[in-house]
């Protein structure tokens, strides 16, 4: 298994989001709002999430952890998909923001599996 030890990419990346959007009004200037893939990642640290994983592996750790948008509503299996592509640093170089900062294979069932 690869750890991911660069925290410092992941760090600036994510940072300068939470400094944007930290709180989305007056009134919920005490809620902080993360990205996905920093939640992802933070559930790996916590072992909440194996590593490697796969989607279904996320799709059942959000579920289980209620990991929903910012607004309330859960996330579309296209966004989800979408942010484990284009953190994946199989796609590189391309043209989105996202930092690349997750690894891929394709197991022997032909499922993707993911680590940082």
């Amino acid at each position: 298994m690869v750890v991911f030890t660069p925290f410092n990419s992941l760090t600036n990346y994510i940072l300068p989001l939470n400094w944007a959007f930290g709180t989305k009004s007056a009134k919920n200037r005490e809620r902080k709002y993360m990205p996905l893939i920093k939640k992802i990642y933070e559930a790996t640290v916590n072992r909440e999430l194996p590593q490697p994983f796969t989607v279904q592996d996320l799709k059942h750790w959000m579920k289980d952890y209620q990991i929903v948008k910012d607004d309330g509503g859960e996330y579309a299996e296209s966004s989800i998909n979408a942010i484990l592509s284009n953190s994946d640093t199989k796609n590189s170089p391309t043209t989105n923001l996202n930092i690349k900062v997750l690894q891929s294979h394709i197991n022997e069932d032909g499922k993707h599996k993911y680590w940082f």
